[in-house]
């Protein structure tokens, strides 16, 4: 878990940089941070359902021949 908090530690600094370089727009209201956040979930479900999917169905991620 230690590993994992500083992975997250300097990723979020990482971003936050990244922020202050770059200065994107931000969402300005309500409706946009709601799409923005059903589009994350939608992407991010999706991703881990599929993968996960593979994985309850024996896939493996590497290729056999």
């Amino acid at each position: 878990m230690g590993f994992l908090a500083w992975r997250y530690a300097l990723s979020v600094l990482a971003f936050g940089v990244w922020i202050a370089i770059a200065r994107p727009v931000w969402p300005r209201d309500r409706s946009q941070w709601m799409h923005l956040m059903v589009t994350g979930v939608l992407l991010h479900g999706g991703y881990l359902g599929g993968v996960w999917s593979a994985v309850k169905a024996g896939i493996s991620a590497a290729r056999l021949r």
